[in-house]
């Protein structure tokens, strides 16, 4: 079968075109659709980190979906799940509630096979977020497998004795990076943000490799609990942790090599797992926490 082409969508918004959050679905009562329409999902302008100098961190942001279904042919519904990849140098991030009706919308809709509904979800999205490409991976039953949850291959920072009180989220001090040079992997439970929107809390186990200064672990740890309070999307949070460890305040590079991976738990049956690394840094291979 040849696959669908990126027909522009009749809902299609003017880019020029800004929300605000109060446009946004997250925190009102909507009811859950019946027929299908692209037209659900919407977009937030990303944030670029001011701090620390110009330009943003190279990364992606990973959804998996797992509350995908669609009618086959013969009527009968059929069960996926879909990972979603798209770069984090896209203009706009998806909101997150809009993603989950726009997917629940294509429950009653009639699709050839598992292609059509790849291709559409990638399509649709693309336009959202203004994406050159769109990765999507609809996983049938079979191969759910696939998705077993696996721990962190690293130190984690939660037994770590971080007296002294919170660090801001200004980011850690020079004194908290030692001298000596380390490589090392490091994560913690423990970190919590709160939805700009709805001020609900969003968990995460935020995972740091890194090749370069040492980093204290106490303070690392008291840095990161110092969200808990904060209201940032998961995506800021995500590459402000990467800007603030891989910069100083003057804007000079600290790190070698970074790698930030924050996986989210599950809300709304999706969850989702950004990633912001430097240059060359390997990043295939992102786990599925116990959590998510």
């Amino acid at each position: 079968m040849q696959p669908l082409s990126c027909e522009p969508a009749s809902h299609k918004r003017n880019k020029k075109e800004k929300m605000s959050l109060d446009d946004l679905q997250l925190g009102k009562h909507v009811d859950y659709p019946t027929e299908y329409d692209a037209g659900l999902l919407r977009a937030i302008p990303r944030k670029r980190p001011t701090k620390g100098g110009s330009g943003a961190p190279g990364g992606f942001d990973l959804w998996r979906c797992y509350e995908l279904s669609w009618i086959a042919p013969n009527n009968l519904p059929v069960s996926g799940v879909a990972e979603i990849t798209y770069e984090s140098s896209t203009p706009n991030i998806v909101e997150s509630k809009s993603l989950k009706l726009f997917l629940g919308s294509m429950n009653g809709k009639t699709f050839a096979e598992s292609g059509e509904v790849t291709r559409e979800i990638s399509c649709r999205l693309a336009e959202t977020v203004e994406a050159k490409d769109v990765k999507v991976r609809v996983l049938s039953p079979g191969q759910w497998g696939l998705l077993l949850p696996a721990p962190i291959d690293g130190t984690c920072l939660d037994e770590a004795d971080a007296k002294g009180g919170i660090l801001s989220e200004d980011g850690l001090p020079e004194e908290a990076f030692a001298s000596e040079r380390s490589e090392e992997t490091l994560y913690t439970n423990c970190f919590r943000a709160l939805c700009p929107v709805t001020r609900q809390p969003d968990w995460a186990t935020v995972e740091i490799s890194y090749r370069g200064p040492k980093i204290r672990r106490e303070a690392l740890l008291r840095y990161l609990i110092s969200f808990r309070s904060q209201k940032c999307f998961h995506e800021d949070c995500c590459e402000r942790i990467f800007e603030q460890l891989h910069k100083r305040k003057d804007g000079t590079t600290r790190m070698d090599e970074l790698k930030v991976i924050c996986h989210f738990m599950r809300r709304g049956g999706i969850d989702l797992t950004p990633v912001r690394f430097t240059e060359g840094y390997k990043t295939s291979g992102i786990i599925r926490t116990l959590r998510q």
